[in-house]
């Protein structure tokens, strides 16, 4: 697991590219949930965690944005967590980036609208 100053090179290789899409300016990192927030003006739009399968960039949605995440074979960011001794499963609003938004910025910029859309208005 990184550290606060072990900065994931995954991390910051994906706010490089979320930068290149000029929907944001400097992006920022914020060690949490043993993997990186990434955030613009105090909004957290993404994360880069691993969840066992390697570092994935997770991008936020709500109901008006899952569908699109979705409809690309997208996960959903789920987790087992402990509550009164019972392993429980549970799930954050983030899904998995599409593989193609990575290697396309066009793409990326589409998803990376949809998150920060979806960060400001759910603040």
């Amino acid at each position: 697991m990184k550290t606060k100053k072990q900065k994931s090179d995954f991390a910051l290789y994906c706010c490089e590219l979320i930068e290149q899409t000029q929907v944001v300016g400097r992006c920022q990192l914020k060690f949490m949930m043993g993997g990186w927030a990434i955030s613009y003006q105090g909004y957290n739009f993404a994360f880069v965690v691993d969840l066992g399968d390697g570092e994935q960039l997770w991008l936020k949605t709500d109901k008006n944005t899952e569908q699109e995440f979705l409809n690309e074979g997208c996960s959903k960011f789920t987790y087992t967590s402990t509550h009164k001794g019972e392993k429980v499963q549970r799930s954050l609003n983030y899904y998995s980036a599409p593989l193609e938004a990575l290697e396309n910025h066009h793409e990326l910029r589409r998803y990376v609208q949809m998150a920060l859309k979806t960060a400001m208005n759910n603040y």
